[in-house]
């Protein structure tokens, strides 16, 4: 347990987060964080994640992509960021560290 007295997951090991999908407890919640949403290790893992009921709340930018139309909630992230251009993340960061403080 922690703060949120809630236990909480996170896969740091590529391929470990399907592992801990497929092991969710059934009242369990998960969150999928993607700049693009259009990741397709995040979307195979958001179709498990459907698959056994889990819900599940998409992080991602404003606009059309699938992680924000297949998950359970969607909350949008800032995209006012020029790829091309920037030096640094600072919006993104700030925006989904907003949200998860939210949450």
């Amino acid at each position: 347990m922690n703060r949120i007295q809630k236990n909480v997951t996170l896969s740091a090991v590529r391929g470990e987060e399907n592992y801990d999908a497929y092991n969710l407890s059934p009242d369990a919640c998960a969150i999928l964080i993607s700049y693009s949403g259009e990741n397709p290790n995040l979307l195979a893992l958001n179709t498990i994640l459907r698959a056994r009921n889990i819900p599940t709340i998409a992080i991602t930018s404003i606009g059309e992509n699938r992680l924000s139309q297949e998950c359970t909630c969607f909350l949008p992230i800032t995209t006012r960021e020029k790829l091309y251009s920037k030096i640094g993340n600072f919006t993104i960061n700030t925006s989904i560290i907003f949200l998860l403080n939210v949450l």
